[in-house]
């Protein structure tokens, strides 16, 4: 109970900051949007043809060790829940870790979308530490203003990888 009530203490604080994009403290949780020709992470896209998530995790798997499990909308379109699961945590390693910041990219307006930040718990993510074998990760992003809608295609950045063409469900 205690977790869930700290959980949405978190949601509202980073929403909350995420609405006021004045404020310098919480740069990294409204989008950005991305200059012409800016390469962001320099690896080959793995295309998900028509926004399907099964037609790419056989590449994923061989490739990165992880499975694409859902892109949602969430917490009354406010957020983007990014779910994949960890099949081999040996080819995941380089996708986790501080280092690695993950971004989620529009298609239509090229937006960048970055990970919240909360205060008092952290990044709202689960890549900070080594990857565990079939376990599934959360990463939740802002959606400030509900620019993302149902059905729209995304692209994820995340360390050395790019899914594009991703439909939000």
């Amino acid at each position: 109970m205690r977790f869930a009530v700290c959980l949405s203490s978190t949601l509202l604080l980073a929403l909350g900051a995420g609405a006021d994009q004045s404020h310098d403290q919480h740069k990294g949780m409204h989008p950005v949007q991305a200059a012409h020709g800016e390469t962001v992470i320099k690896s080959v896209p793995l295309m998900a043809l028509g926004g399907d998530i099964h037609s790419i995790n056989s590449d994923l798997v061989e490739k990165y060790g992880i499975e694409i499990v859902s892109l949602r909308l969430t917490a009354d379109q406010t957020m983007l829940d990014y779910r994949y699961r960890v099949v081999d945590a040996e080819a995941a390693a380089p996708l986790h870790g501080q280092h690695v910041k993950t971004q989620l990219i529009h298609d239509a307006t090229q937006k960048k979308f970055q990970v919240p930040f909360a205060a008092k718990v952290g990044s709202l993510r689960q890549t900070s530490k080594a990857p565990v074998q079939d376990r599934t990760y959360v990463i939740l992003f802002a959606n400030p203003g509900r620019s993302i809608q149902h059905g729209d295609l995304i692209s994820i950045l995340q360390s050395d990888l790019t899914v594009s063409g991703l439909r939000v469900e």
